[in-house]
């Protein structure tokens, strides 16, 4: 079991005791009755009357009471570097073994004080099944812990400032990452008060003392709850013995504990004591670090843990997955990956090399160099699969020299415009000193990355098109290129280069919405990649009408179907005449907006998600069918006619009547309203507000709007992606 030395305050609260039984996150719930907490409860007080009982029989879903404090954004950043001290290195080992509590700190290598190779195994006689057998063993005396075919997830919350439904709504995030779940859990989660002293009466534990906010009679209550649940799990041998004395030692005397620890490969517990006032995005962080454990499968299982391999990464990758996570539910505490990089690079500062042995934010820097060397694939890490079958054991081993060299290369980070990134003398070194293997567990999704997003000219061998490609924009003027994501955007000369750059950073912003660096959908970035052939799209910026006229205009149709960004639709006349002046106005960031938006539509997402956003007919998905029962109600196209309303704007014959055309202007301007921007322009009869939006549309597209799997915007673009000088 290790504990976590935490050191921040909370203010005052009182709460309810609740346990839910969750099966699998999510279905049958069940609720007891305990004290309320008493919050003038001294450390050292006797056991006080008890307060009289509180029942809880409703629990509704809810957001957050209240959103994340506003705050300094570095100091948000800085708060993570108590949580380094995390131990996960000897989950599921006996507090027999008191040389492998004591050190605050895990270990790399084969100096790791817990190798215990060639000790015996005992299991405890009438106690359940043992470490090593299925998890889903019909002795356990509580079937309803049991969903057939997925670990289940048991709650006790005494916390009134975060829902239980807030806390299960978190666990389902997490959960909804993981490649697969094998464990049963139990998370624990308690208030504590006010700080009061460094150390205390915690046994081998290094914790903080608090204020004691339980009262004896929560406390027993607790720890019967948590033994009750245990008896129905494969647990290690005398674990109850051992470990119920020390969580009764931590809560009576105030001590600052998150903790996971496994009772087997098949059953975890999660303690958690938040303070009072503490900020919501650094609970969430620690609640999703300690659930991350608890569903890493190749942690409390014996002949895993005793290899000599990658223990680090088992700390590494809880960091990784909640700062890379945080974002979805806080929103000030994006991009995660420069908020991990910075905190890394800020432990390094203040504790050297020495760090890596004891920081996990320093062995999630560390994971994600290996991530941008191209050693390991993120969705790996972030879906736990990195946690099976003792994967990181047999290829992540510390004597192997790529993952040696990433440890003394994990602190070479650099601040780029309020950006934290890895040098490129870090991201170098692969090509020289370090065998650059694509292991096993490496998936296509590791190749989806902007590393970095640069805006340069077309002969840039930084800007991975063909020769052939470089030659054809040549011929007609264009000489600025940036491939975000793979996708090229290519800009005539004379286009300001300011104005070329944000239409790339829009354009990575929309396949990156979180900032980290890697596409948040994979499948939608495949596809939208540039590849030299007719059936390929690409965004062009021209600033001469004619510029698909003569030898070069006939070539430029080899490039496949281009979607243009014209210099006379950002600046109107002006701009159709050479005058840029105005420069990168509102109005010209609508444009480009407008016309990136079009192209990830029409080329990706009908492609990807055709049941949702297809435009093959009117009735086959949920986008044209929207649109067709929009048509002459609250949407008409300018260039259309409509009984009583005919077109407003001269264009071709047919106007925009294809689905191709009308579908993708109409979902536009609906993506856009709908996430809180404002469109460049209105069709006919499209509603100014977003209230008047949603009470128009379908239920069915509303639904599709709020699909967090859909890679559509949540909340309007931030047009500040990192874009390298």
């Amino acid at each position: 079991m290790s504990f976590a030395i935490l050191h921040r305050k909370l203010s005052t609260i009182t709460a309810v005791l609740l346990c839910l039984t969750l099966i699998a996150c999510g279905t049958e719930i069940t609720t007891i009755t305990v004290p309320e907490v008493n919050s003038a409860l001294e450390p050292t007080e006797s056991k006080p009357d008890p307060a009289p009982p509180v029942e809880t029989t409703s629990l509704e879903s809810s957001a957050l009471s209240n959103s994340p404090d506003k705050q300094n954004t570095s100091d948000a950043k800085h708060d993570h570097a108590d949580h380094d001290s995390h131990d996960h290195a000897d989950h599921g080992k006996n507090n027999d073994e008191p040389e492998c509590e004591h050190p605050p700190e895990f270990y790399i290598g084969k100096d790791h004080p817990c190798n215990t190779e060639g000790q015996d195994d005992h299991q405890e006689e009438d106690q359940g099944p043992g470490p090593n057998q299925p998890i889903m063993d019909d002795s356990s005396n509580n079937p309803a812990l049991r969903a057939k075919g997925k670990g289940t997830l048991s709650m006790i919350n005494l916390l009134t400032k975060y829902k239980t439904s807030d806390l299960k709504s978190w666990a389902k995030q997490v959960e909804s990452r993981m490649a697969e779940r094998q464990s049963n859990v139990l998370v624990v989660m308690y208030p504590l008060g006010k700080f009061a002293k460094m150390g205390g009466n915690f046994g081998n534990h290094p914790l903080e003392t608090h204020e004691r906010l339980v009262t004896q009679d929560q406390i027993d209550s607790m720890l019967k709850e948590i033994e009750t649940w245990a008896k129905t799990q494969p647990r290690r041998d005398g674990w109850l013995a051992n470990e119920i004395p020390q969580y009764r030692l931590i809560m009576e005397g105030g001590g600052d504990v998150a903790v996971q620890t496994a009772l087997s490969k098949g059953s975890r517990l999660v303690v958690i004591a938040a303070e009072e006032n503490k900020d919501p995005s650094d609970v969430y962080h620690t609640f999703t670090h300690e659930l991350y454990h608890a569903f890493q499968h190749d942690i409390g299982d014996i002949p895993c843990d005793r290899q000599d391999g990658g223990r680090w990464m088992v700390e590494a990758g809880a960091d990784y997955f909640s700062y890379l996570e945080i974002a979805k539910s806080f929103p000030h505490r994006s991009p995660g990956l420069s908020i991990m990089l910075e905190s890394a690079s800020n432990t390094y500062r203040d504790e050297g090399s020495k760090a890596i042995r004891g920081s996990s934010t320093a062995a999630a820097a560390l994971l994600r160099l290996l991530v941008e060397r191209g050693h390991i694939a993120h969705e790996k890490i972030m879906d736990g699969s990195i946690f099976h079958n003792c994967v990181r054991n047999e290829e992540f081993s510390s004597d192997q020299d790529f993952v040696s060299d990433a440890m003394n290369s994990w602190h070479m980070i650099e601040d780029k415009d309020g950006t934290f990134q890895f040098s490129q003398d870090a991201l170098k070194k692969t090509a020289s000193k370090i065998a650059a293997r694509p292991v096993a567990s490496i998936s296509s999704n590791v190749a989806i990355t902007a590393a970095p997003l640069i805006v340069s000219n077309c002969d840039d061998k930084r800007i991975d098109i063909p020769d052939a490609v470089r030659t054809t924009l040549s011929n007609v003027g264009f000489s600025q290129c940036s491939m975000p994501f793979g996708i090229l955007l290519a800009a005539d000369k004379e286009m300001p280069e300011d104005v070329v750059r944000h239409a790339a950073k829009i354009t990575a912003e929309f396949i990156d919405k979180d900032m980290d660096g890697l596409a948040d959908d994979p499948k939608l970035a495949t596809t939208l990649q540039y590849k030299f052939g007719q059936d390929r799209a690409w965004l062009s910026m021209p600033t001469k009408h004619g510029f698909k006229e003569g030898p070069g205009g006939e070539a430029l149709q080899s490039l496949g179907y281009d979607i243009e960004i014209p210099s006379w639709w950002l600046w109107g006349e002006a701009g159709l005449q050479g005058d840029f002046s105005e420069g990168l106005n509102e109005h010209s960031k609508r444009v480009i907006w407008e016309e990136v938006d079009h192209f990830m539509t029409q080329f990706g997402l009908s492609k990807v998600y055709p049941k949702e956003f297809g435009l093959e007919d009117w009735d086959s998905s949920v986008l044209a069918r929207e649109t067709k029962r929009a048509q002459c109600q609250w949407w008409q196209h300018p260039e259309n006619d409509c009984p009583g309303s005919p077109r407003e704007t001269d264009g071709p014959p047919d106007g925009c009547t294809d689905i191709s055309c009308d579908a993708v202007e109409f979902f536009h301007q609906l993506h856009t309203l709908y996430v809180g921007m404002e469109p460049g322009w209105s069709g006919i009869g499209f509603p100014k507000d977003k209230s008047k939006l949603v009470s128009l549309m379908s239920v069915e597209m509303k639904t599709i709007m709020n699909n967090t799997s859909l890679p559509v915007l949540k909340a309007p673009l931030k047009q500040t992606y990192p874009v390298a000088n």
